[in-house]
């Protein structure tokens, strides 16, 4: 019989740095037994809370009999229908809540779940270095590996991404892509995005964009969306976060907008 503590057990586990957070909170407790005073920027929580007009609607829903029961595993529809507004209101995407619309635990979770159903034993998928850890060893857990795209100031992402494709000896599946990104704080252009479909295009590669930090901009600037571009629809989920935008980060709420078929694949997976 198998043990928690056979080499077998847990071994793509095994294969995953240990969690940033968990270094950080590490030191931060390390520091404060010492008797320093720390302020904890780390896990990028909000200064404020979420606005009282969003709890006080939680607590509502809470009391309401109906939420009490198994519920579409791709969401209320009205949260749906909500977010389908909100791509047409900030980016004149007009998106079909029914089938290209699904409401996620969060959005990092939303692409791990993505990576697990889009990938498989082998596969290979490009993601950026240095990155949030989801988008570079979500296909570890899937049990494929991952092709690190260099990206950060004074980096030309897409040439990183050509000379990363070039130089592997393994056909990626899919690509990653994190724009305004962390932990590097790198933005993309509409030009950059148009690129990125084209070459996924000739390729035939999916593509899983976190537009987590869509909302983390200054001097009224606008980050741009990978669901703009003619041809990215085709084969691309892009995530949101309601935790950035709307200080609900605990709320773990996330949404993932594009093809239909990869998010029914998705969906398949957050319902198991």
């Amino acid at each position: 019989m198998k043990t928690f503590t056979d080499p077998e057990v847990f071994s793509r586990v095994k294969r995953l740095p240990l969690y940033v957070f968990t270094i950080t909170d590490r030191l931060r407790d390390e520091a404060r037994a010492r008797g320093v005073d720390v302020v904890d920027l780390s896990m990028g929580n909000p200064d404020t809370a979420t606005p009282r007009r969003i709890v006080e609607r939680l607590q509502a829903a809470s009391s309401d009999g109906r939420l009490h029961r198994y519920l579409n595993p791709r969401g209320l529809p009205e949260l749906r229908q909500a977010a389908a507004r909100w791509w047409k209101r900030r980016h004149r995407i007009e998106l079909d809540p029914e089938r290209e619309v699904m409401i996620t635990i969060g959005s990092k979770e939303g692409i791990g779940h993505a990576l697990v159903a889009l990938l498989g034993e082998g596969d290979t998928i490009l993601a950026p270095t240095p990155t949030y850890p989801i988008h570079a060893y979500g296909a570890v857990i899937a049990g494929a590996t991952t092709i690190p795209v260099p990206v950060g100031p004074g980096v030309d992402f897409f040439d990183s991404l050509v000379r990363a494709t070039e130089g592997s000896d393994q056909r990626p599946k899919g690509l990653v892509v994190n724009f305004p990104g962390n932990p590097t704080a790198s933005v993309a252009t509409p030009a950059l995005f148009e690129k990125l479909v084209r070459f996924a295009e000739a390729r035939d590669l999916f593509i899983i964009s976190d537009l987590a930090y869509a909302d983390l901009v200054f001097d009224g600037g606008k980050a741009p969306t990978m669901l703009s571009v003619p041809g990215a629809r085709e084969r691309t989920l892009e995530f949101m976060s309601l935790s950035k935008s709307y200080n609900m980060p605990g709320w773990r709420v996330g949404i993932a907008a594009g093809n239909a078929a990869d998010g029914v694949a998705c969906g398949g997976v957050a319902a198991a």
